[in-house]
């Protein structure tokens, strides 16, 4: 193991490179990107809970479940930056890119004690300098309210945690436990890749060392012990008499193993593309592993940690191209996980093409094809930051979500009920909402990405609220209504449109943005 003492210019190079990560990922924090579905529901439950006291969403002024949230952790993450700071959506987003800082600064740390201080500022660079897709940089995908930023973070401090214990310091060891447990509470894709790169480690090590192989295996089950109890306290905050408990199925079919083979051709092609260096990356260092294990490793408990990170990192993205609904955010976390590879990698590259000492055919061989590689990589890199860059200004909000809402509040009379699917205005409207049932997000999947003549069996008559609002979820979903004329337009804020059910006065539009025709 290296030294882990910080000297003061790498200490000096931290906090600047910290410091102009934060400017740029406050960037027009709330408008870039837009905020959009699933950020809404994580917020909605943290802000019912701190505002209410309900931990899950209110239908209609009625507590019920917070099914479509994010996993409890995040939503106590977000609680308790509402608590302190008061509850926005600057509040939120910033909570979010803390995190992301934090989860930087985690992985700087562990790739530093892994292969050296050179790799690790290559492997922060690589993630945020030179995207394999703009919309998975830390500075974009960290600023959103989502769990995969967390459970990068615990599961890169798990990392850090179970390097530094050696194997033979339990408190080290105890703390790994508890981050691993937190990370497959956080994130339901978690669950599987723990288990099974910490399951396959310690077989990969039970002859070569069983101590190694042990402490492994307690880990991962100290980890599902402190899961469980996370869950019954989860469960302990919906025991309420007005709560019902709604339950989604058919998720994990519809995201999680699709065999659609436009989505696999799309993962595919992003494999071997845009994420070229990582797949390398990942592949190489498995050869490699394999290698060390075969002629064995000087130090045994740091290469079973190198190979459950490995096999951890591998293991996401691999399922996110091969069986995954192709949503970049899911590729997230595998390519978070493997900069360290990737990183490592490319530096060997550059090593073998600057290694002047070989000077045998073979030698030479392995320089030209370094030399190659390294040059395609320059290339598939350079091409993500120039078509990131020309894609900012398309993401920007035309109009804050927090001008939208105050917009609406101010047209819409008081006292009326109001319908959506928009779930990031529900934690910001003040007023009586309605929504569907969790379970239609399952069918809202199908019809959008793998069968578009899938009918969705939410019932638009049991539609009976004042007002309608509508933005990029419930276009499709509410145009029955909008057709037939029960409803009709009331005016536009932002992306967002507004109709009223017909009959009703009209309501004052001098906050709107623009009119709205039929669509």
């Amino acid at each position: 193991m290296g030294d882990n003492r910080i000297r003061l210019r790498e200490l000096l190079l931290l906090l600047l490179g910290g410091v102009l990560f934060v400017i740029a990922a406050m960037y027009r924090l709330t408008e870039l990107p837009p905020a959009w579905w699933d950020e809404g529901w994580t917020m909605s439950v943290a802000r019912n809970w701190v505002v209410e006291g309900h931990y899950g969403h209110m239908l209609l002024g009625q507590p019920v479940s917070p099914a479509l949230a994010g996993h409890f952790p995040v939503v106590v993450m977000l609680a308790g930056s509402f608590a302190l700071f008061g509850v926005g959506f600057l509040q939120a987003r910033a909570t979010f890119v803390f995190c992301t800082l934090l989860a930087l600064l985690l992985l700087y740390l562990f790739t530093r004690e892994l292969y050296g201080r050179r790799t690790a500022v290559l492997s922060v660079l690589l993630l945020c300098l030179l995207p394999v897709q703009w919309d998975l940089t830390p500075a974009l995908m960290g600023r959103q309210v989502l769990g995969e930023v967390p459970s990068v973070l615990l599961l890169t401090l798990g990392f850090l945690l179970l390097l530094r214990s050696g194997g033979n310091r339990p408190a080290y060891l105890v703390w790994a436990a508890v981050a691993f447990g937190v990370a497959i509470a956080t994130k339901a894709q978690v669950v599987p890749f723990v288990v099974a790169g910490s399951l396959l480690t310690a077989v990969a090590y039970f002859r070569l060392d069983r101590r190694v192989a042990l402490a492994h295996v307690l880990v991962l089950a100290g980890a599902f012990v402190l899961q469980a109890g996370i869950a019954m306290a989860r469960s302990a905050l919906m025991d309420t008499p007005n709560a019902s408990q709604d339950t989604v199925t058919g998720l994990t079919q519809v995201t999680a193993m699709v065999t659609d083979s436009a989505i696999r051709s799309s993962t595919i092609r992003f494999a071997l593309l845009s994420g070229l260096p990582v797949t390398i990356g990942l592949l190489w260092t498995l050869i490699r592993q394999w290698r060390v294990m075969k002629q064995g490793a000087p130090s045994r408990w740091r290469a079973s940690v190198e190979l459950l990170a490995l096999l951890i990192a591998a293991g996401w993205f691999a399922w996110y191209v091969l069986l995954s609904i192709g949503w970049g955010r899911y590729a997230f976390p595998g390519v978070f996980l493997a900069a360290p590879f990737t990183a490592y990698l490319i530096l060997s590259l550059t090593g073998s093409v600057v290694n002047t000492a070989s000077r045998t055919r073979v030698g030479q061989f392995k320089r030209v094809g370094a030399a190659v590689l390294l040059l395609l990589f320059a290339v598939l890199l350079g091409r993500q930051l120039v078509l990131g860059v020309r894609e900012i200004p398309s993401m920007i909000a035309d109009t804050p979500l927090e001008a939208v809402a105050d917009s609406i509040e101010a047209n819409v009379p008081e006292g009326c009920t109001i319908e959506t699917y928009e779930s990031e205005l529900l934690f910001l409207l003040d007023r009586p909402c309605h929504f569907p049932p969790p379970q239609l997000n399952v069918d809202l999947i199908r019809k959008g990405w793998l069968d578009s003549a899938w009918k969705m069996p939410y019932d638009l008559r049991s539609v009976k609220t004042d007002y309608l609002l509508v933005g990029l979820f419930g276009g499709g979903l509410y145009e029955p209504l909008i057709r037939e004329g029960v409803y009709v337009p009331a005016g536009r804020f932002g992306a967002y449109r507004l109709y009223r059910r017909s009959g009703q006065e009209k309501v004052n539009l001098s906050g709107e943005v623009g009119m709205l025709g039929h669509p």
